[in-house]
């Protein structure tokens, strides 16, 4: 630790990658590789929608073998994509949740966040978050309509 909390970051790269690889690059000697910025094509929503369905599925599998930690990790999972999806869909910035805070109040509802490693919280927090995956799927509605019922039962079960 340096005094204040300062960080560096240090990374090595060879010249023939040596490039733009985020918005806030900043070239201060040398040369770099013209790259096109990757950062700003968002990923396919069909992709977002497909995670956030599969970390459910890990979610419940986790509630049931009482693995709570991991079952806290899995839904937050299934959140963080559904909140890249509402990134996506409104043109804010998908990547590492840099988008999140610019979405409205109604996206951000704080009722898909896990409060306790409770099974009936777990299960609380999970259905949640897969409302909310599934509310913000428009342009991967084609296959959110086809596992709709077999996300939200992913909660009902156990209930």
């Amino acid at each position: 630790m340096f005094p204040g909390n300062l960080q560096v970051d240090l990374s090595l790269t060879p010249a023939s990658e040596f490039g733009a690889r985020g918005p806030k690059f900043k070239l201060l000697f040398g040369r770099a590789l013209e790259r096109a910025p990757g950062w700003q094509t968002p990923p396919s929503a069909h992709d977002l929608f497909g995670l956030g369905a599969h970390h459910a599925v890990r979610a419940r599998f986790c509630i049931e073998r009482g693995r709570f930690w991991q079952a806290e990790y899995w839904t937050s999972a299934v959140r963080d994509q559904a909140l890249a999806l509402a990134c996506r869909r409104r043109g804010l910035n998908a990547w590492y949740g840099r988008g999140y805070d610019e979405l409205p109040a109604e996206v951000l509802d704080e009722s898909a966040l896990v409060r306790s490693l409770q099974k009936a919280e777990l299960l609380r927090a999970l259905e949640r978050a897969i409302d909310l995956l599934l509310r913000e799927a428009d342009e991967a509605r084609d296959v959110a309509s086809k596992i709709d019922d077999s996300l939200r039962q992913l909660t009902r079960e156990a209930s």
